[in-house]
């Protein structure tokens, strides 16, 4: 059959390419079998579309199960700080029949942040600054090339609309994201930090997300059965809560200590 190029639609993050008028992807998905690819027959089709029911599924990026976009950059941790090893979180997720994928420079865009969170069933994960207008109070958070929220604003960087959200969870380690809940109602679950008066080092922020993450998709994934998020979330406030890896300011304080991790829908 030949295809015309204008029915060929490329999904958002290039991974794999649709074609409307076949209802098929034209090429194979690179996932692995799985748990869920071994009860849910109709998975078994690496070309099939939603699993055959574009009637009340859609993938519009390709992503599955965890979209991690992490913002932070080397500049906003000290010299020789180890960062966390996202590549061994990927792969201990995907033993447990998980999918962890994780954005970050140019690919952790705001469209990319918008099909996420357009995506019904998908775990977002976002570790990065927020934007506050007043003190302890984010009103955005910070994308590749734009801010993300609502009546705020960056020099040079555009804001986008939080816009609708049907994603399973959002999750957002930057200072103060708590105050961001309201702009993720339709998630149907939203977490965020609450920095009080001052703000979180980028070291907790980052390494919550991963201890999130990490708790998050420690256990066998079966379909049909949510993730449980609240042992996550424990967690992550315990890498806040106790701060072992922020660095004590000049003073020997330890601004993040007492710092919390709230779920708050």
């Amino acid at each position: 059959m030949q295809i015309e190029a204008w029915e060929v639609q490329a999904n958002i993050m290039l991974a794999r390419y649709y074609s409307s008028s076949i209802g098929r992807f034209l090429s194979a998905d690179q996932e692995q079998f799985s748990l869920k690819h071994l009860v849910l027959p109709q998975r078994w089709n690496k070309y099939a579309y939603v699993r055959n029911n574009p009637l009340s599924l859609i993938d519009p990026d390709g992503f599955d199960d965890f979209a991690v976009f992490d913002m932070f950059q080397a500049g906003d941790f000290p010299t020789g700080y180890q960062r966390p090893d996202w590549g061994a979180i990927t792969a201990a997720a995907k033993r447990n029949g998980h999918k962890v994928t994780v954005l970050s420079g140019a690919a952790a865009n705001a469209t990319a942040y918008a099909a996420a969170r357009s995506t019904p069933g998908m775990h977002i994960v976002l570790a990065g600054h927020t934007v506050e207008t007043v003190p302890s109070t984010a009103a955005g958070v910070e994308v590749y090339g734009a801010v993300v929220g609502a009546g705020v604003g960056l020099p040079g960087l555009p804001t986008v609309s939080p816009g609708a959200t049907s994603a399973a969870s959002v999750s957002i380690f930057g200072c103060n994201s708590v105050t961001l809940d309201g702009q993720y109602s339709g998630a149907g679950s939203f977490t965020g930090v609450n920095s009080g008066a001052d703000q979180t080092s980028a070291l907790s922020l980052e390494e919550a997300a991963a201890t999130f993450v990490n708790t998050a998709t420690s256990t066998l994934d079966v379909p049909y059965i949510p993730v449980d998020l609240g042992p996550a979330t424990s967690a992550a406030g315990a890498v806040i809560g106790n701060s072992n890896v922020c660095t004590p300011e000049p003073n020997g304080a330890n601004v993040d200590k007492g710092d919390t991790v709230v779920r708050e829908h």
